[in-house]
């Protein structure tokens, strides 16, 4: 299976198309935001470099967890997939079917391989996740624009 298999699925070109046009509609409104209030309300997702960095944030701690997740190991995942103005374009929760792929290997998009280290079985977090560690400038064609920042809710359900 090529790492293009082994990324979550997405939806089929018309739903795609409709998708992209409102993701490009979002970045244009984000850019005029930032014009017109500054700089300062994206300041803490910037690196050195003025590049967005991925942003981990964590929606339910486990209190008891005695393996984390760590490269090559096989991760069961729920997820919702959403742009950034928080329009959802696909999920795993409506299928009932879990993603499963080795982490830290290349199987899925790097902002996954970095955002999901360290992860408790039954731990939620919330993954927002620039371009460059998603799809690129290229995006993926009909579904993602070039340079989409992309926002996911992750849930661990079992590690191997």
């Amino acid at each position: 299976m090529t790492a293009a298999e082994d990324k979550p699925p997405t939806l089929g070109r018309a739903r795609g198309a409709e998708l992209g046009t409102r993701a490009a509609d979002a970045q244009k409104k984000t850019k005029q935001n930032l014009k017109e209030h500054g700089d300062g309300m994206v300041e803490t997702a910037m690196g050195a470099e003025g590049k967005r960095k991925l942003q981990i944030g964590v929606k339910k701690r486990v209190d008891h967890c005695p393996i984390k997740s760590r490269k090559r190991d096989v991760l069961h995942m729920h997820y919702m997939e959403k742009l950034e103005d928080g329009m959802e374009f696909d999920s795993s929760l409506p299928r009932n079917e879990p993603f499963v792929f080795s982490l830290g290997t290349g199987k899925v998009i790097k902002g996954w391989d970095q955002g999901l280290l360290g992860m408790c079985e039954a731990e939620k977090r919330k993954l927002v996740i620039p371009s460059e560690l998603v799809y690129g400038e290229l995006g993926a064609p009909l579904k993602i624009p070039g340079g989409a920042t992309l926002a996911f809710e992750v849930e661990l359900l079992k590690i191997e």
